[in-house]
């Protein structure tokens, strides 16, 4: 009898994790991403590399990237761009590289840009790095030699470039940062390496003494010469989210490793203008990611020399605007202008109430929409918008007392870009209390053919900023199931409100897992604006893992609330954020998710 119950209890943890295991696999975010395709049809044109090198790495092999007429110019190797090199992951391909190269080429081409990159690819003969360590070592020594012969295609360059910019995926990612601790790695060749669901803290199997060894070397090398010999490096980690149950999060995290002077993780979950979670293939080719990646790569360039910007800090601030916090302009803004001058023939727009919307189908004349914030109970202004301006908010001094000013201050720069990834909506969040001296809010609306909409919020930041007490694991099984159909926290938002901000207490484990429903009631027959929905946002303060969801007006939205990584201190209270359309009522519900919790677990917790 004893051996039958130990027999059955052993079936149901096997069961259990099974289960887990399976909605892991199964149950994860859809797949948002879109596809990257080529123009034209891809070539990769082999490198002929030295006997030396041939006889010493018989199996790898170097490439560049091309298509269509580009394809007819590189072959003939006399390169004049920028070199970029990619390098592949475990069991990867050097045809990967594909997704980066043609998006880079079609925005120089689009954008007739004075350069332009040219993309090489590393064939490993796809390797197993991430179940044998023993390749690593020649994989990283082969890529050394893949810099020095790229650098030397470039001898008859106008403009011959000095660094190589590496790109890795996966496994590819160590191999970037192992080659500063070869003897004769000149460190200078490299001062830029962004990498792809790479595993940084440790590997994600340790099979062997040599992946073992490997990752030591190569991070211990990081954190004893990251502020000497590595201080001109920067480095960007991105990992995929919830999608990538290979990879997870804090593998991929950078902390304390390298500096966040000199690095950044992310997500692209929150990547700004990607916002979509990716298995670990789909980081290569998910557009959304490929091309928030290329616009950095852009960014980076310094235009006054055609190459890639020396100044470390100029490098780090365009990784912050592409990878963690964009303002919502359509490129990095280096410098901002503090304080702005109004034009005087512009049209004025009075907005005296709490909560009001300005919606245009083209403005035919230069606008400014002004807000008053002396106000009795309210200290606290949200405004959401689409317009495209770099400079579009401010507040002033009204010394006329009739909302009109001739100067202002600039707040362009607190702007957050949001969802939808097709558009540029944006949202600053201004505390009044911070601008006792000035008296309005000034929107700057351009003239435009392009439909226009903005909303905006007076509140009480008591009102809307609201604190609720996740329920622990007695408090999910004492109220089962209850809390699965019918939801552990109510909560209804009404309509004229376009922002509110819920803390959620006491979810401080990876094991407790979420589901939030927000259902739109009552929603007035006003014309459908341009981007007309609603959105949330799971704000993790400590881990760059922020997730987002945005609906139409006419669906019930959905987001996931749970960790993606079981070695973060959660102790800043996690957040979660709702923009609402005001023209609605909605019903917020939080679900318990009990399959999700056996996928925490079932997915390991790293």
């Amino acid at each position: 009898m004893a051996l039958l119950t130990k027999l059955l209890f052993s079936g149901v943890c096997i069961a259990v994790l099974l289960y887990g295991i399976l909605d892991v696999i199964t149950n994860y975010e859809q797949n948002k991403c879109h596809m990257t395709y080529m123009f034209e049809q891809p070539e990769y044109l082999e490198i002929p590399l030295s006997k030396a090198i041939k006889e010493k790495f018989p199996r790898y092999g170097l490439y560049v990237y091309g298509e269509g007429p580009y394809a007819r110019q590189v072959e003939k190797l006399n390169l004049q761009g920028i070199p970029v090199l990619f390098i592949p992951g475990n069991s990867g391909s050097h045809k990967q590289a594909r997704s980066l190269g043609s998006v880079s080429l079609r925005r120089a081409m689009d954008k007739r840009t004075h350069f332009f990159f040219n993309y090489f690819t590393v064939d490993f003969n796809e390797d197993l790095s991430a179940l044998y360590g023993g390749v690593l070592q020649d994989e990283t020594e082969f890529v050394h030699s893949c810099i020095k012969k790229i650098l030397r295609l470039y001898k008859n360059a106008e403009n011959k470039p000095s660094t190589v910019i590496l790109v890795g995926h996966s496994m590819g990612g160590m191999i970037a940062r192992a080659l500063f601790t070869l003897p004769d790695f000149d460190h200078t060749l490299v001062n830029t390496i962004i990498t792809q669901s790479t595993p940084h803290q440790i590997p994600v199997l340790s099979v062997d003494s040599y992946m073992a060894s490997f990752y030591r070397n190569v991070n211990n090398y990081w954190r004893e010469f990251g502020a000497t010999n590595l201080s001109h490096v920067t480095v960007v980690s991105t990992g995929g989210g919830h999608r990538d149950y290979q990879v997870r999060n804090s593998l991929s995290s950078l902390k304390g490793i390298i500096d966040p002077a000199r690095g950044i993780s992310s997500s692209t979950i929150s990547m700004p203008k990607a916002w979509v979670s990716t298995d670990h293939l789909c980081a290569v080719w998910c557009k959304e990611v490929v091309m928030a990646t290329v616009r950095a790569i852009f960014d980076i360039v310094d235009t006054s020399t055609n190459q890639v910007s020396t100044d470390a800090n100029y490098r780090m601030n365009v990784f912050r605007h592409h990878f963690l916090s964009h303002s919502g302009s359509r490129s990095y803004t280096r410098s901002w202008t503090k304080e702005l001058t109004l034009d005087p023939s512009a049209t004025w727009v009075m907005e005296k109430g709490l909560t009001w919307e300005f919606a245009r189908d083209q403005v035919n004349e230069q606008t400014y929409i002004s807000i008053p914030i002396e106000r009795q109970r309210e200290d606290t202004f949200v405004a959401v918008s689409d317009i495209e301006s770099k400079d579009w908010i401010c507040v002033c001094k009204s010394e006329t007392g009739d909302g009109r000013c001739k100067k202002c201050k600039n707040l362009s720069k607190y702007g957050e870009a949001i969802p939808p990834s097709d558009s540029w909506r944006k949202v600053v969040h201004v505390n009044l209390k911070k601008h006792k001296s000035m008296t309005h809010v000034i929107i700057m609306v351009p003239r435009t053919k392009e439909k226009v909409e903005v909303m905006g919020d007076i509140y009480r930041r008591d009102d809307r900023h609201l604190s609720y007490r996740m329920p622990g694991f007695i408090d999910m099984i004492m109220t089962y199931p209850e809390s699965v159909t019918q939801g552990t926290g109510i909560l209804t938002l009404f309509n004229d409100t376009l922002f509110y901000d819920l803390h959620l207490l006491n979810m401080d484990q990876v094991l407790k897992a979420f589901t939030v429903k927000l259902e739109p009631k009552k929603c007035s027959a006003a014309t459908p604006d341009l981007h007309d929905g609603y959105m949330m946002k799971l704000h993790v303060p400590e881990s760059n893992e922020d997730a987002f969801s945005f609906n139409k007006l006419s669906e019930t939205g959905y987001l996931q609330v749970k960790l993606q990584s079981g070695n973060i201190d959660y102790s800043s209270n996690i957040r979660l954020q709702v923009y609402t359309d005001p023209s609605c009522t909605y019903q917020l519900k939080i679900l318990v998710s009990p399959v999700q919790m056996l996928g925490q677990v079932g997915g390991g917790l790293d």
